[in-house]
Formats: C-alpha cells, structure tokens, sequence
C-alpha cells in the first residue's frame, strides 16, 4: 500500500515539475498568442472589456482621471482598520458632465465629501453600470478597503440593465466573439498555447451564447440591492442611498424598491432644485460643478451620522 502511494506521489509530482518546465519553455519562447483587451477611448472615459461576467468592462487603469487602481478616483492605501466610505454610481458618480468630458475628479461630490468627512471616501462609480453592476464593483475592488458605509448614488436608469453607451461601444466592436471565447486563456500561457490551436481547428464552431441584452428577468435593482444587504451583513458595513433625479425618467418606482428593502435614503430632488444653476452646461441629468458641490453639502451630514463613532 505504501509503496503505491509512493510511486502515485513519484507520478503526480513528475507532471506538476513536467507541466512547469512546458509552462516556462513556452512563455521563454513566446508561442502562445497574446490576447489583449478591447477598449473604448473617449473623451468621457476610458474603458476597457472585463472577463467578469457581471461588470463587462472597467476603467481603463492609469488613464486619465483613473487612479492606478483602476477607479475614478485617487489611489487609496488598503488599510481595513481605517473608517472609510466607499460610494456606488454610474455616471453621476463617475462625474459625468457631456460628451466633451467628465468634471475635473475634484470637483465631484465623491472628493467633496471626503474632504468634508476627513476620512477615506473611495469611488467606485462607473459610468453606464446598473445597481448589479455596481455592487459587484464593490465585490471586486472596494471590499479590500473595509468601508464602513457603502453609499449608493442611485438613478430611476438603474433599472435598465446593461443599457450603457461604454458597453454598446465594446460590444460592437470587431473582435467581441473572440474576446469572449478566449479571454479564459490570459492567466497560463501553455494552456493558451495548446487551446487556442484547438479554437484555430473549431474556429467555426459557434461561441457560446450571448445573454440577451436588456431582457434579463431579474431586476438588476432588486437583485443588487439583495446582493449589497448580504454583503452589509457579512461585511459590516452600513448602506446608504442618495436618490439623484432624472428629469427623462419617473423616481416612484425606484422610491419603492429602496422602501422595500428599508434602506435609509436622501432625496436629492429636493437639493438639486434649479436646471440652470446646478445642471448647465452638463447634460440633463447629470449636475455641474455646483451641483456636485451642493450634493456633497447634503451628503456629508447624511453618511456621518452612520460612521462609527
């Protein structure tokens, strides 16, 4: 019996140190294609394609007004220990204004509110996600920090999943299909090697089927805000929700979705008064400098009373 085990121990260890020196010869010589990431540069942002299949795409890393970290924001310590606050968003968040180009980072109520809290404030916003989304950006790359309140910067659009023009953009571009059939080959390079030879012989086999998009059955406000609780509970962090208006789109339903899953909310209609003053020149929905400015005022006070005293 033991000597069974010893050749079985002898044979298992010859194919780990034998598909290790096939790894390291391979990538030595370079034969396993490189496969890149499809991305999308405007003036607004950044992006490029994600294998995750609930984000989609990213910040671009490094570019501009995306820390290092990959997140509109500032590079930030990971320190768990340290009272921080992490902020979910889309476009008002990302500090969106047209299609000329986001706010300076500054100037969005994301940095206001740091400033104004004296603590950590780190922005996960991404422009186009939906609450889904935006949770499991949180999953992803603001758990790390140990926020002891998540706030959502919630618009009536989260309700239309996968709507973004950041994703369209990636979606349509040449080379989408290939993507997502190989993007599981980045990490090994032998396995690269040897499957994208298998892919060049089946290459017209169909890929796998793309989910519909925009007809995903469950909400995707429903479902991240059931997913975000889970996490509130595991995690132990508080959530808040700051409802920011959108002139093109009714709030009454969202109201109601927040309620039911009896989060504590700001209405931000009620801050956000004046179209000229705190909108123009910046798209409907999406508020200037001013009105970034006034909805960190209101804010502050908003997520200080649940920061651990």
């Amino acid at each position: 019996m033991k000597r069974g085990l010893g050749r079985l121990g002898l044979l298992l260890g010859g194919v780990v140190l034998s598909l290790g020196l096939a790894e390291g010869l391979v990538r030595v010589l370079g034969l396993a294609p490189d496969i890149g990431f499809l991305s999308v540069n405007r003036p607004q942002g950044s992006f490029v394609a994600s294998v995750d299949e609930v984000l989609r795409y990213v910040p671009m890393p490094g570019s501009p007004g995306v820390s290092g970290q990959g997140l509109r924001d500032r590079d930030h310590d990971i320190a768990p220990d340290s009272v921080s606050v992490a902020v979910l968003g889309d476009s008002i968040g990302w500090g969106f204004c047209n299609w000329d180009g986001p706010l300076p980072l500054e100037d969005g109520f994301p940095w206001l509110l740091e400033e104004s809290l004296g603590v950590d404030v780190i922005n996960l916003s991404v422009s186009g996600y939906d609450t889904r989304q935006e949770v499991r950006m949180l999953e992803v790359a603001g758990l790390q920090f140990g926020p002891d309140v998540v706030l959502v910067a919630a618009t009536p659009n989260d309700r239309w999943p996968m709507a973004s023009n950041e994703f369209e953009l990636l979606h349509r571009q040449e080379g989408w299909e290939e993507h997502r059939q190989l993007s599981a080959l980045r990490k090994n390079v032998l396995y690269r090697f040897h499957l994208t030879r298998l892919l060049l012989v089946r290459f017209a086999e169909p890929a796998p089927p793309e989910p519909a998009l925009g007809t995903d059955s469950d909400d995707p406000v429903d479902a991240g805000f059931r997913r975000l609780k889970r996490l509130a509970a595991e995690h132990d962090f508080e959530i808040r929700v700051a409802l920011f208006p959108d002139p093109k789109a009714p709030s009454d339903h969202l109201e109601e979705q927040i309620a039911a899953h009896g989060l504590t909310s700001l209405d931000m209609s009620k801050v956000l008064t004046d179209r000229g003053d705190h909108y123009s020149p910046c798209s409907a929905m999406h508020p200037n400098t001013e009105g970034h400015r006034l909805a960190a005022e209101a804010l502050a006070p908003f997520v200080a009373e649940a920061l651990p005293r």
